[in-house]
């Protein structure tokens, strides 16, 4: 046969799906109707969870199929099965999104199996909302309005089950009455989404008759709002007021270690936050306590006219490290474990020496100066692990961040007012957190801060324990849902 002929006969025979989604006055519908339509279908609720929004659809309704065939199987031949295929797309998007569905798919259909279809389903997304605080992420959802699958319209108990995926990132999923998640972009949206998702389909034709069937794919664009709570919570405890002041806080084998400070130089325990244990009531510093676990020990460094290091293995027998001490004109501003090490930012200030020191260690006990880094006129506050870097943080709107706690990089954010004096920084749920004067702020990356808790409250300490934040002040206890 001449191959003009064949490729012509084979176009007329295996009609192409093709077809966008437009948003117009013909082709619009509302989503709150469209989301009751879901609801109805069979008793299956295929629409979205109580935190989820949708924020715009499109229905893909696919017919393949000869509508004047009789029901008999399909015989297998080298032609195409299918001998009429169309596909009509509405959509229901609000003008500050793009929620573009484009189709050229068509099933080749010559032999009674799974097939995968030809072309595809090319989905535009554009969103740009980025300051809306309740997003959990935006998410692309795929499901069946009607069935699970194409619907014969001769024969409705003959379905063609149908499976969907993303090119080149998930996986065939079945694409039936319960939603499929096809992609999830998690909040911050810091540059926005503008990508298009290319849809593949394929089908299952094992027991296809000769009919027409039909059946509606529905893309939804949801957004899942936060379920955090918003609020510090107050926590009625049995921690002693003087431990809200001049303290150190830390986790150590499970539990919430307090080392008090303001000469009150007691340690505490907790694993609730309500009841607190005693381990030790006499240590040997008066104040100025910072405390980290490393290397499964309570290292605590503390001040007594100087400041020397001692660490414990149960909260109540101290060991004094002779190795580590700082003159009193030396504080310590950051502990932090990094690179299987402790380290140690130090602060001087005196008529001679101005500027910050390092020093780290693999046990604790044999300690390396590091190159002082010139930070100019930067005064640390808090050392901390962030994103594989050692994070130093201060009352500027910068941070100094290292791979390697001996090269240093100025890393520039907004979010935080300045001038400031930060109370506490913390690391929590894969974010940066930090009180300033009542107010809580917290960065996905640490270069774009935002306000928080909705309840002001004044922190003095910061500690994540537990999957919440909880926070020690004047004289309180709070804890803040982070997730």
């Amino acid at each position: 046969m001449n191959k003009k002929v064949l490729w012509f006969s084979l176009g007329i025979l295996c009609l192409t799906l093709i077809g966008c989604g437009q948003l117009t006055d013909q082709h619009t519908e509302r989503v709150s109707a469209l989301g009751d339509q879901i609801l109805n279908q069979n008793g299956n609720n295929t629409n979205t969870g109580d935190n989820d929004e949708v924020l715009a659809t499109n229905k893909i309704t696919l017919t393949i199929g000869d509508p004047k065939a009789s029901l008999s199987p399909q015989a297998i031949t080298a032609k195409c099965l299918i001998a009429s295929q169309s596909v009509n797309i509405v959509a229901d998007v609000p003008g500050f999104l793009t929620f573009q569905a484009c189709s050229d798919i068509f099933f080749n259909v010559t032999q009674l199996s799974k097939i995968e279809a030809d072309g595809s389903i090319k989905l535009k997304i554009i969103y740009n909302d980025l300051l809306s605080k309740d997003i959990e992420s935006i998410k692309v959802k795929a499901c069946m309005l009607d069935a699970n699958g194409l619907i014969g319209q001769k024969e409705p108990q003959s379905i063609i089950p149908l499976e969907v995926k993303v090119v080149d990132e998930k996986p065939y999923q079945d694409l039936n009455t319960n939603c499929a998640e096809l992609k999830n972009w998690k909040a911050p949206f810091t540059q926005g989404i503008n990508k298009v998702l290319t849809l593949k389909l394929k089908g299952d034709f094992t027991n296809a008759l000769k009919q027409q069937y039909k059946g509606t794919i529905l893309l939804k664009l949801v957004k899942e709002k936060s379920t955090a709570d918003n609020t510090w919570k107050h926590v009625t405890s049995t921690l002693p007021w003087n431990f809200f002041f001049d303290n150190s806080a830390t986790t150590y084998n499970g539990y919430m270690w307090v080392v008090g400070g303001f000469d009150f130089n007691k340690v505490l325990k907790s694993i609730n936050g309500k009841e607190w244990t005693e381990t030790s009531a006499n240590t040997p510093w008066t104040e100025k306590p910072n405390a980290i676990a490393f290397k499964d020990k309570l290292w605590v460094f503390g001040y007594q006219g100087n400041t020397n290091l001692w660490n414990t293995s149960d909260g109540s027998s101290w060991q004094l490290i002779n190795s580590f001490f700082l003159p009193s004109y030396i504080d310590i501003q950051g502990l932090a474990v990094f690179r299987n090490k402790l380290w140690v930012i130090e602060f001087a200030i005196s008529d001679s020496d101005f500027g910050p020191y390092i020093q780290s260690s693999g046990d604790g006990v044999n300690w390396t100066p590091i190159s002082r880094p010139d930070w100019g006129d930067f005064y640390p506050r808090k050392a901390l692990v962030f994103k594989d870097k050692l994070w130093v943080l201060g009352d500027a709107n910068y941070a100094w961040t290292s791979e390697d706690g001996i090269n240093w990089s100025r890393t520039t954010f907004t979010g935080l007012p300045e001038p400031r004096t930060t109370e506490d920084y913390s690391v929590s749920n894969n974010k940066l957190w930090a009180t300033i004067s009542n107010v809580l702020y917290s960065s996905e990356n640490g270069l774009r801060w935002n306000r928080e808790a909705s309840n002001p409250v004044f922190i003095d300490t910061l500690l994540s324990y537990n999957n919440l934040l909880w926070g020690f002040g004047n004289g309180n206890l709070w804890y803040f849902n982070n997730k």
